[in-house]
């Protein structure tokens, strides 16, 4: 379902899906000491990943600012799944678990 406001703006559909990514994040965090990594990367491709990639296709004209708070989720599940602290760089993190970043999804979404 795409969410759109009297303006036609994608930004109501945005927030929802921030709201569905974020409660993931809690997830991830109050499991990841009871499950494997392979279980933490399960979760995160059937919930977050799906979402964003349905968040590029649903809301690909919006371009890459209206991702940013996106992206700042993305980064903690990620963090969260690799049990590193708020500060560590992220590049190596994504490398680690063989992720793609929200623009490299938007980049690959798009066809650019």
């Amino acid at each position: 379902m795409v969410y759109t406001d009297d303006k036609l703006t994608r930004s109501e559909h945005i927030t929802n899906l921030e709201r569905t990514i974020s409660r993931s994040v809690g997830i991830s965090y109050r499991i990841r000491h009871y499950v494997n990594e392979r279980a933490l990367k399960s979760l995160y491709f059937n919930i977050v990943y799906s979402y964003l990639q349905y968040a590029v296709g649903a809301g690909g004209g919006v371009g890459h600012t209206s991702f940013r708070r996106l992206n700042v989720l993305h980064n903690k599940i990620t963090r969260a799944m690799t049990y590193s602290s708020f500060k560590s760089m992220i590049d190596p993190l994504y490398k680690y678990l063989n992720l793609l970043k929200v623009d490299d999804i938007y980049n690959l979404e798009i066809g650019k």
